[in-house]
């Protein structure tokens, strides 16, 4: 478990925290996720969870600061997902000097380990085909995307330091 912790962060095991999934709720500071979960869920292999992704469009919604943002990605995908019999995770990370997180999602698939997806869009007057991203997330690295589906746009390294990282399945 420490090892775990101290690379991943917050760790629960089997009881999530209230103060972030209950019954199909969830709130951390001043947001609120309504999470729909499928107690049949399961986990994915690597090919599942791609299919799912290919399919889905919540990546192509416009990026809104302060009405449609990263969170609002993480629960779309994380109920798409249940709806569609794939196990999701909502997480939340931190970083350093920052007061502002990050919310992306998670999957353990059954192949591959546990991998975690980003679909945060861009904003409207920058459109880009698909903008879905493997990301990763370790304590003390620094946060990257990379593209899952072939696009002509990267994302820079980034200067996000993460420090702490929070899987609420």
């Amino acid at each position: 478990i420490k090892l775990y912790k101290d690379t991943y962060g917050d760790i629960g095991s089997g009881i999530v925290p209230a103060v972030y999934i209950t019954d199909g709720g969830a709130s951390g500071g001043e947001r609120h996720f309504n999470l729909k979960r499928n107690s049949s869920a399961v986990d994915p292999t690597w090919s599942q969870l791609l299919s799912f992704l290919q399919s889905d469009s919540t990546d192509q919604r416009p990026y809104i600061d302060g009405l449609y943002t990263c969170g609002n990605y993480a629960e779309d995908i994380f109920n798409h997902a249940e709806a569609a019999g794939i196990r999701a995770a909502v997480v939340s990370i931190d970083f350093k000097g920052q007061t502002i997180g990050h919310a992306l999602n998670a999957f353990k698939t059954k192949d591959m380990g546990l991998i975690f997806i980003d679909c945060t869009g861009e904003p409207a007057n920058m459109p880009h085909p698909r903008m879905i991203t493997k990301a990763n997330v370790k304590m003390g690295q620094y946060y990257n995307r990379s593209f899952l589906f072939p696009c002509n746009y990267y994302f820079p390294k980034s200067s996000d330091l993460v420090i702490n990282i929070g899987l609420y399945w």
